[in-house]
């Protein structure tokens, strides 16, 4: 009989980490028997890329600080069960919930931010920080997204060493290699590429204000908050032919697959997937320099360059100079499959779970 595992997440809207916990709960759905916990339900999601085995089900809570109860309920009904969270919203909510009634509770977390305060944009988030430097400890293990993670979560949280576990997201292979041969139905080609949410810390305005500067083509794609702002940007410069806003794109890696190299100039991140994705492509990546685990990705697949997000002359020098001949892919794929294949990263959350006592 398979072992019961609960997914609890705040939406499965676009974004990395909602599309990251999808591929985790594919990849142990031969394992163990999932029902993912949605919170919230949003328009545009992955739950459709779900495995079939997988039971999802939606709360239609506004906030996670309203689910309280809800999940109070929800856990008194599975406390046997193992539960798992990605977010530090829910990773808060559920530690609360384990500290105050169920001890027991066989609950694992995954923390995908920097844990810098400085990059944490509003007072509710700070708090949410101050909140699981006292509480994270409580879970039965932690998974980093790399040893600069996991080093603060020791050092700053005061975490025991054996309780954090350094564990990369996966990459669902097949997905890429089947979604990214699909045509393209506008007429793009000879383009650089940006994906993610349209907020501050992408930092877009940068790469529009780099890109007012040479002839060559930007697509951006994602949904956001600076959608307006970022639209009003590229027609006050004129460039509206050469640099496009796409918004959502349910396929995104048919246009990662065919661009000349993506872009990443944010100003902090957690876990880039949208790196990996390209450099399993074989597409080459420009990263802020300050943006460790980007930079490590690159330097170890030896498929892009990180350059200094102050000096935009090597910025636009990169961009103005590009050659693909100049790298070559076929290491940076062979670097992602071992490493980020779903089929081994399963096999490390499989291990934790099962060391639960």
């Amino acid at each position: 009989m398979l072992k019961k595992l609960h997914f609890i997440t705040p939406s499965l809207s676009i974004g990395g980490a909602e599309r990251v916990m999808v591929w985790i709960a594919n990849a142990l759905s031969s394992e163990y028997k999932i029902t993912f916990i949605v919170l919230n339900r949003t328009e545009n999601s992955y739950s459709n890329e779900l495995d079939n085995k997988i039971c999802v089900k939606y709360f239609n809570i506004k906030s996670v600080k309203n689910s309280f109860f809800i999940l109070y309920k929800y856990i008194l009904q599975n406390k046997n069960d193992y539960f798992f969270s990605a977010q530090m919203h829910s990773n808060v909510l559920l530690l609360i919930l384990k500290i105050l009634f169920f001890k027991k509770l066989k609950l694992g977390i995954r923390e995908a931010n920097s844990l810098n305060l400085k990059n944490l944009p509003g007072k509710k988030d700070k708090f949410l920080y101050f909140l699981s430097k006292y509480i994270y400890r409580s879970a039965n293990f932690i998974v980093a997204l790399d040893h600069q993670t996991k080093s603060l979560l020791i050092n700053k949280f005061n975490i025991e060493e054996h309780l954090v576990n350094v564990i990369g997201n996966p990459i669902d292979v097949k997905l890429i290699d089947y979604m990214s041969i699909e045509p393209i139905e506008e007429d793009y080609s000879d383009y650089f590429i940006a994906v993610g949410r349209l907020e501050p810390q992408k930092n877009l305005k940068f790469l529009i204000e780099l890109f007012r500067s040479n002839n060559h083509k930007l697509l951006i794609v994602g949904e956001g908050s600076q959608f307006d702002e970022l639209s009003r940007l590229i027609i006050k410069y004129n460039i509206s032919s050469r640099v496009r806003l796409l918004g959502y794109k349910k396929n995104v890696f048919k246009y990662i697959y065919k661009a000349k190299a993506l872009l990443l100039p944010s100003l902090y991140e957690g876990f880039p997937n949208v790196v990996v994705q390209s450099l399993y492509l074989g597409v080459p990546v420009f990263a802020n320099e300050k943006l460790n685990v980007a930079g490590d990705l690159i330097k170890f697949s030896k498929l892009g360059y990180t350059l200094n997000i102050q000096n935009r002359k090597d910025w636009h020098d990169a961009i103005l100079n590009f050659n693909s001949n100049t790298f070559s892919s076929s290491e940076a794929k062979e670097f992602c499959l071992n490493n980020y294949g779903s089929y081994g990263i399963a096999k490390k959350y499989s291990k934790l779970f099962n060391e639960i006592t």
